[in-house]
């Protein structure tokens, strides 16, 4: 019983450290907020700044913008050019390789959206072998906490008694952490830079119709009749436990019956927002809330407006 009582004691211990951690983490930094504020005020629609201009704008030493630009970059926010940096818009998910083949492909279009798309995300096969990797030693792990006596015989034949079982069931716990993360890097490394999707103001739509294509496939602004969003339950459980939302998005062209269908797209409903946006050649919204998705993708904490009139939903 002892035993029982250090273990829940320090489990919650535990709990409350990285719960404090991660609170600590999220207090906002002031100084990246107002480089931010400065970048998607005067820079939003900018192919290149430079350090020195933004230090001018921001009234902030040099060697202060150039420490945030670094962190930025880091988080993919902006990308190094030759002449200096460019803001990468905050709704564009793409290697800095892919990045760059998109500015060629739509000859330097101001490109608002690119991604690629998720198959990982849906598939019933990865989510169940994820799912069994976490729920099974957990399983384990309660059963042993409560002395279910098979769950003790089998851990006492698996280490010859060597190891106290509650030890080994944490043990097991944090075996099949490590491989829950490594199975999904793997799938996701699988997954990455194939089929991407990118959308330009101008060149409106463009996606891969194969893993080596150069984005042959396209819809042009004018060609966009209907936009809709589709997530089944799977999509759903991963937008309420996953690090990426991702839903099907459905684009109807005109004089074709059968949409165009783009498989787990990260952040569905802002490619909607987007792709609404082109067929209605206004792209006010994303001016509004470029600060607001630039703090987020910038990884400055915490996301929500501090500015009167610029809160989302407004």
């Amino acid at each position: 019983m002892d035993e029982l009582i250090y273990y829940i004691i320090s489990a919650i211990g535990g709990t409350v450290a990285g719960l404090i951690y991660y609170l600590g983490r999220k207090t906002k930094d002031p100084v990246a907020a107002k480089v931010i504020s400065i970048l998607t005020e005067q820079f939003l629609d900018e192919k290149m700044f430079t350090i020195e201009r933004v230090s001018e704008l921001s009234g902030l030493p040099r060697e202060v913008v150039e420490r945030v630009i670094v962190d930025l970059e880091k988080t993919g926010a902006v990308m190094r050019t030759g002449k200096g940096y460019s803001l990468v818009d905050p709704l564009v998910f793409l290697t800095p390789r892919d990045y760059s083949r998109a500015l060629r492909l739509t000859k330097s279009d101001n490109i608002i959206y690119g991604g690629y798309q998720l198959f990982y995300v849906a598939s019933p096969i990865v989510v169940l072998i994820l799912s069994l990797v976490m729920i099974i030693p957990v399983t384990i792990f309660v059963l042993t906490v409560f002395n279910f006596e098979p769950v003790i015989s089998m851990l006492n034949n698996i280490t010859g008694g060597k190891i106290d079982p509650m030890l080994f069931s944490l043990l097991i716990v944090g075996i099949g952490i490590i491989a829950f993360d490594l199975i999904d890097n793997i799938v996701k490394a699988f997954n990455r830079s194939r089929y991407m999707v990118v959308v330009g103001f101008q060149s409106g739509l463009l996606y891969d119709l194969h893993p080596a294509d150069e984005l042959s496939g396209r819809v042009t602004r004018g060609e966009i009749e209907r936009i809709d969003v589709d997530m089944n339950i799977i999509h759903k459980l991963n937008n309420w436990f996953g690090s990426t939302p991702a839903g099907d998005v459905r684009v109807w062209v005109r004089g074709k019956d059968k949409p165009i269908v783009f498989r787990s797209m990260p952040y569905p409903r802002e490619l909607f927002l987007v792709l609404r946006s082109i067929q209605l050649g206004s792209l006010q919204w994303r001016k509004k809330y470029a600060r607001e998705l630039a703090l987020w993708r910038g990884r400055v904490y915490p996301f929500f407006p501090t500015e009167r009139g610029r809160g989302r939903g407004r």
